[in-house]
């Protein structure tokens, strides 16, 4: 659907349910809307797209959002100062939610394994600790991703990284776009519309109250 498209849908699905009530929206106000109903189904199926289970259910969900996964290959890492061993790249700009990555090293490739910022002090080298690694350890801060290599293995600015990840929807505005496509896959458009009229029936009902 377009994003005019988007608009007259949720207009009917508005007026079917409360054809009794008259609450006309700006258009600024309805892409809100429409925009906060997108972000808010992506989050619902990155939540379940990394299940490790083949289940019907997972695949529908990489289904879902197969038009917003992409792969990307980050080069020209720099090497970061205040952990040992390890190089940082910028995420791309469009970079929203990470799935999976692998570093090139040597010519030789690992897959990553994501960290929490908590979990850093196990994994970096130190007079104590010499590790090795099957998986290079990651951590996502800001607009950065870093990979801490082990003792084994000396990353350097010629390190590589392929990121696979969800990236952000396009913005819905109707003023500016409104023969633009709604960048989720097609099949998942009328959900959008449908979350959208709920959001939009709780604020008339709200405003009826008041």
């Amino acid at each position: 659907m377009t994003t005019a498209q988007l608009h007259v849908g949720v207009n009917l699905g508005v007026q079917k349910v409360a054809s009794n009530v008259r609450d006309d929206f700006l258009p600024q106000e309805m892409d809100y809307y429409l925009n906060e109903s997108v972000n808010d189904y992506i989050k619902q199926q990155y939540s379940a797209i990394k299940a490790e289970d083949r289940n019907i259910e997972g695949q529908y969900v990489n289904e879902n959002l197969r038009t917003l996964i992409t792969t990307a290959e980050l080069s020209n890492s720099s090497v970061v100062d205040y952990l040992p061993n390890t190089v940082e790249s910028n995420l791309p700009n469009d970079y929203l939610y990470y799935i999976f990555s692998r570093t090139k090293n040597d010519g030789h490739w690992f897959s990553n394994r994501r960290l929490e910022p908590k979990a850093i002090k196990d994994y970096v080298e130190s007079e104590s600790n010499s590790p090795q690694f099957r998986e290079f350890p990651i951590l996502i801060q800001n607009d950065k991703v870093l990979v801490i290599g082990d003792a084994v293995n000396i990353l350097s600015e010629n390190t590589e990284l392929v990121l696979t990840y969800v990236k952000e929807p396009n913005e819905i505005d109707f003023v500016q776009r409104p023969n633009e496509q709604l960048t989720l896959p097609l099949h998942t458009h009328t959900e959008i519309v449908n979350l959208t009229t709920d959001k939009l029936l709780t604020v008339i009902q709200g405003r009826r109250e008041q």
